[in-house]
């Protein structure tokens, strides 16, 4: 948006442009090493959008590596409700491996239904 116009056209729209600093792709690649110095940013990732493709498996390293019970949750919802059809593949794989706490079983469980009762949601 370099351009006269374009910013002539972002200001009549009453934006205004912020010098800002560039996403840490630490958090914006959703990277189990920023755990669990920039866990409150990762969680607002997880919040904040949806995935697919090699993400689903950013996401899955996530869970697994994860320690604090909201960001395991998160990163479980963040699978559980991705469009992307590989995704209830990776919540059955983390079942079947043990990989989810007892306590995590029954959201991972009910996912996968809520997948499989909504497909044309996906």
């Amino acid at each position: 948006m370099e351009s006269r116009r374009e910013r002539l056209r972002f200001a009549d729209e009453l934006w205004a442009f912020v010098d800002t600093s560039e996403p840490d792709a630490r958090i914006t690649g959703l990277s189990p090493d920023a755990l669990p110095r920039y866990e409150r940013e990762i969680q607002e990732q997880l919040r904040s959008n949806g995935y697919s493709g090699e993400m689903l498996e950013r996401v899955r390293a996530l869970l697994v590596s994860a320690r604090g019970e909201t960001t395991r949750a998160l990163a479980l919802e963040a699978l559980g409700h991705s469009r992307d059809p590989k995704a209830a593949g990776i919540i059955s794989d983390l079942l079947a491996r043990g990989e989810l706490r007892p306590e995590e079983q029954p959201l991972a469980e009910a996912l996968l239904r809520e997948r499989e009762a909504f497909p044309a949601k996906r």
